[in-house]
């Protein structure tokens, strides 16, 4: 129900297929991406995820799984540095520089 309740069939299948195409072989670990990606989506459901791998099935190249987790990672710092930035500005008289963009104050 959990995966169902954030995901289509469609969406599910995509996201499993793109996963597989970055580069991952391990059924088990794009089990768990694809219910932690539920998790994000704020599934509260309860989830369980079975792979099939059928003969012809495509893999691409790439870190897989992993490569998904450090570009997560990346855009988690990334957001959190933002947050300290603005923080540290707030306060503070904007830049010499900064326009003031028509319709806005």
């Amino acid at each position: 129900d959990g995966v169902w309740d954030v995901l289509t069939n469609e969406e599910a299948c995509n996201y499993v297929r793109r996963v597989m195409l970055l580069g991952e072989t391990n059924m088990g670990l794009i089990c768990e991406e694809l219910l932690d990606y539920c998790l994000s989506l704020d599934s509260r459901d309860n989830m369980s995820a079975v792979l099939v791998v059928l003969e012809g099935a495509r893999f691409g190249t790439g870190d897989g799984v992993l490569g998904i987790r450090k570009e997560r990672e990346a855009a988690e710092e990334a957001k959190k540095r933002q947050q300290e930035l603005v923080g540290q500005q707030e306060g503070q008289d904007p830049p010499q520089n900064m326009f003031t963009i028509a319709g806005s104050q």
